[in-house]
């Protein structure tokens, strides 16, 4: 249950950082290595969501979790996130649900996110 509430922790972390673009957290949670598939399908990496934030080009004015589920697997959890979002792409809003899925691994005492996949889910 440790993990779980770790895990826990770091996502609300995260979820801040990425309201107040705070590049030097979201530095410290993704790992250098990370790949990010965006809701359109393309492939991202660690650069290109810090100077996403970085530029203004992505501003998040909310990110309201509505489900999490976690599932561990030795020093890796994989987390399962509905989010109502609301942000601000290139200056065209886009407001709906959003399905994240996340990969954390430890490693060098710390969790960092290896891996992501966000896709838009339909509102009942």
């Amino acid at each position: 249950m440790q993990v779980i509430e770790e895990i826990l922790q770091h996502e609300e972390r995260l979820r801040l950082a990425m309201i107040q673009s705070n590049v030097e957290m979201l530095d410290a949670l993704v790992s250098d290595d990370v790949i990010v598939t965006d809701p359109a399908g393309y492939l991202l990496t660690k650069a290109d969501d810090l100077a996403a934030h970085q530029s203004g080009q992505l501003r998040i004015e909310s990110i309201t979790p509505q489900e999490v589920k976690i599932k561990v697997l030795l020093e890796t959890a994989i987390v399962f996130a509905l989010m109502k979002l609301k942000v601000w792409v290139a200056e065209v809003a886009i407001e709906g649900l959003f399905r994240y899925t996340r990969v954390w691994h430890y490693s060098e005492n710390r969790w960092q996110i290896v891996a992501a996949h966000i896709s838009q889910a339909e509102e009942n």
